[in-house]
């Protein structure tokens, strides 16, 4: 089965991440798309970033309603930070029947370098990248395991929906109608509210 590794720490999730993941599945050919959250990313701050349990909780709900979309929490098992090296080699090691692809923004592309083994990972694993607005991604094409997603520049981001929130601006153009009511329930990304832990 060829899958779709789209690691990411979705604080919040939101149609931006819908879109590519289906796009993934019903134009690029993949079977299924795995949702990975990342407990800790190295280059971000940990108090930054909501809970876990939370983010989890979220994408569960994101992704309800589509059959090809599951969540992969095998991060949470291994040594914090979370380094993608260490999750590609540890899903290959477990389900070595599927054939697994990982998917990054144009973003993530500019700043691979500061990645943990990252020449391995260009080396010896399968990269699909999808453009962010203002990042050049055709240097990537010099790699022969990193394609392109020719798919629609995606604007959207998690930090612009937490700023909108502390805001008090309307995101429901943003998220998912579950994903709003679950952050306006829990006062999630309030600059005047403590997170907490959520399931």
């Amino acid at each position: 089965m060829k899958v779709a590794i789209f690691s990411g720490s979705f604080d919040p999730p939101h149609n931006g991440h819908l879109t590519v993941a289906n796009y993934l599945c019903e134009h690029a050919a993949f079977d299924e798309v795995w949702f990975t959250v990342t407990p800790h990313n190295p280059l971000k701050e940990k108090r930054a970033l909501s809970p876990v349990a939370t983010r989890i909780a979220m994408v569960q709900l994101v992704i309800e309603h589509y059959p090809k979309f599951h969540i992969c929490d095998i991060e949470c098992s291994l040594p914090q930070p979370s380094y993608t090296i260490n999750t590609l080699t540890t899903l290959q090691e477990r389900y070595p029947q599927h054939a697994f692809t990982l998917i990054i923004g144009a973003d993530n592309w500019a700043n691979l370098t500061y990645w943990k083994d990252y020449r391995r990972i260009v080396d010896e694993f399968n990269i699909m990248i999808y453009p962010r607005d203002g990042h050049d991604i055709h240097t990537a094409l010099r790699f022969p395991r990193v394609k392109l997603i020719p798919a629609t520049e995606v604007q959207l981001s998690s930090t612009l929906v937490r700023e909108a929130v502390k805001q008090g601006k309307d995101i429901r153009d943003f998220v998912p109608e579950n994903i709003y009511t679950y952050i306006k329930r829990h006062n999630l990304y309030d600059e005047n509210t403590c997170t907490t832990t959520l399931s």
